[in-house]
């Protein structure tokens, strides 16, 4: 789909607004909370919608994304809902093992993504201890420095990450 055939952000509005609502208020209980929590997901979605692209993801999958993050968001931040369980954001239904799929699949992508914005010795780093359970001294010798400076590039590398998932509102 070419620029000029990309559909406007009324018209996704207009094909998920209801769909959007259904789902808070499967999770929220309280339906002020969740009329808030349904125009916090279309703000963000306007402020971000230049950056959506359709080859990255379905636009189910990146409302749902933000969806669920807000969700996510209301429950830590109120503090009276502490009780919010897990089935909230992990369901058994059909829809939402895909949605929750494509979302660990978006995550992925963009750990990847944002790993490539790394030097070469933190992406190192970072896989030996991530992917492959080493600790910082096995890290150390293979890479011929110290274990205190694995530990150095690990936290800026981490601090990298962080900083790139808050950029692009990826929480996790």
């Amino acid at each position: 789909m070419d620029s000029s055939e990309k559909k406007s952000f009324e018209d996704y509005y207009k094909a998920y607004n209801e769909t959007v609502k259904c789902f808070i208020m499967k999770r929220v209980e309280n339906e002020d909370a969740a009329e808030d929590l349904a125009m916090d997901v279309w703000e963000k979605c306007l402020k971000s919608f230049d950056r959506f692209d359709e080859e990255k993801a379905s636009f189910a999958t990146w409302i749902f994304v933000i969806t669920r993050n807000c969700i996510k968001n209301y429950y830590r931040d109120n503090k009276e809902h502490e009780e919010a369980k897990e089935e909230y954001f992990l369901h058994d239904g059909f829809e939402d093992n895909i949605v929750q799929a494509q979302y660990l699949s978006m995550l992925r992508d963009t750990l990847a993504t944002a790993m490539l914005d790394l030097p070469l010795v933190q992406r190192e780093i970072i896989k030996q201890k991530f992917f492959m359970n080493r600790n910082s001294s096995e890290i150390a010798e293979e890479l011929g420095i110290s274990a205190g400076n694995v530990r150095v590039y690990l936290s800026r590398a981490l601090g990298k990450l962080r900083k790139y998932f808050l950029d692009n509102d990826i929480r996790w």
